[in-house]
């Protein structure tokens, strides 16, 4: 009769939570005979449903039609998509917690070091940490909805997860470390190429000075020669 709940109704952290549970469900509902124990019908749980007690009640030693029989089939499938929707809302929290506490630190990092090396300003930088903040919390909270949403729906997924759960930490911890020396190594490769573009410029700005200073010399040397010429030929005048 246990798997006749739906699997989201009976699914819980431990035993005493599933046990709660199924407590909950099962207060206003009977254990309701498909054929009557009073028409030779087993109480086997192939005859039995749970029902509400007061449909269950009303029907008394009836039969259950094909239609009730149906009608609780979708109700069960219905009770198992909300509780899994609830159950996925209870994750939500937990989620947009881990998600912030992983994408802070490295979201301040990388932003920071942008500032420093003055490719943003500093309430820039403050405004990118915060939208990558909100990104990072957001895309963790519905991640965690729709794998707890779905893992309670279908047990053999949470088995699933549950089995390589230990792969997937480890990966995660790959790769918040891979991420922490990706933005290092950025920052190592922009500095580089900010100290070889300004060493750049220097040399351009070095060359530019040269030149204008060759520039102000032939113009000099030009009109030294002008006034050499002028002065050579008031001294050579003829003198009356």
């Amino acid at each position: 009769m246990l798997d006749k709940i739906s699997p989201s109704q009976r699914a819980g952290v431990d035993g005493h939570s599933a046990a709660a549970k199924v407590k909950d469900y099962l207060v206003d509902k009977d254990a309701s005979h498909v054929i009557p124990y009073s028409k030779g019908g087993s109480s086997h749980s192939h005859n039995i449903k749970w029902e509400s007690k007061a449909t269950n009640r009303a029907r008394g030693n009836q039969l259950m039609t094909r239609q009730e029989q149906m009608r609780l089939g979708t109700k069960v499938h219905f009770d198992n998509f909300t509780g899994a929707l609830q159950t996925g809302l209870g994750a939500v929290p937990k989620g947009a917690v881990i998600g912030i506490v992983t994408t802070v630190p490295f979201s301040t990092l990388r932003n920071t070091l942008r500032g420093a090396r003055g490719e943003i300003s500093p309430q820039k930088a403050t405004l990118e940490i915060f939208k990558e903040s909100a990104i990072g919390m957001g895309v963790c909270a519905t991640t965690a909805f729709a794998v707890t949403t779905v893992a309670v729906a279908f047990p053999p997924v949470a088995t699933a997860l549950t089995a390589i759960s230990p792969a997937l930490l480890v990966a995660g911890g790959v790769g918040m470390v891979y991420e922490l020396f990706k933005i290092l190594d950025d920052h190592r490769q922009q500095t580089e190429v900010y100290y070889e573009s300004l060493t750049q410029r220097e040399l351009e700005s070095l060359v530019d000075t040269e030149n204008e200073v060759l520039y102000e010399y032939t113009k000099n040397v030009k009109f030294l020669d002008k006034a050499q010429a002028l002065h050579d030929e008031i001294a050579n005048r003829p003198r009356i």
